[in-house]
């Protein structure tokens, strides 16, 4: 599956999340992992070796179960806060109001983080 296409529709760069994120992203592709992580971030779940015999069947792709399942059936995985997502959308927002021409202390108050952070956003992306 190409996760690129989901890749750019989410904002994300996969290659700064946390290895076990991209594995799940690679099984489920992007809009499932976001859901599957929005979901259950931040608990463990178990992954059925049976995919029909899960509730999990109702929340992601068939496919992408069925993927999930294959590799991950029968264990309890701890799943990855949603935040190493929503950071990196928040990051990118930041930029683009940088670029629009607000100042660093407007991002900053806007998005309730230090100038310095914001300087350290700004740095480590790179447009």
């Amino acid at each position: 599956m190409d996760t690129s296409t989901d890749s750019a529709a989410f904002n994300v760069d996969t290659s700064k999340l946390p290895l076990f994120l991209q594995e799940l992203i690679c099984l489920l592709g992007e809009k499932d992992a976001y859901t599957f992580v929005a979901t259950y971030g931040g608990q463990t779940k178990y992954i059925p070796r049976d995919p029909n015999r899960s509730h999990l069947r109702h929340l992601l792709s068939a496919e992408g179960l069925k993927r999930l399942s294959k590799v991950m059936g029968g264990i309890e995985v701890e799943v990855p806060m949603l935040v190493h997502f929503e950071r990196q959308r928040r990051n990118h927002q930041i930029m683009a109001a940088l670029q629009r021409g607000l100042s660093r202390n407007q991002v900053a108050q806007q998005y309730g983080l230090s100038v310095r952070q914001i300087a350290n956003i700004r740095r480590s992306i790179s447009f």
